[in-house]
């Protein structure tokens, strides 16, 4: 599982378009505040599944 669809099942976030929907609602305070709780999110993604990242990067790479 990756972060998008580990985020999907978290946060019930359908797809890019409806997070990208969402934040055209609000102010440049209030995007500024949703992307940082985002990228607190994916590090603790990051550390609680160190394993699927590597696969990630692996993937990548090929």
């Amino acid at each position: 599982m990756n972060f998008n669809e580990w985020l999907k099942n978290e946060e019930s976030i359908i797809s890019r378009d409806y997070f990208e929907a969402l934040l055209d609602t609000l102010p440049p305070d209030g995007k500024r505040k949703v992307k940082s709780y985002y990228i607190e999110k994916y590090r603790y993604y990051i550390k609680t599944h160190p394993q699927e990242k590597y696969e990630q990067i692996e993937l990548n790479i090929k």
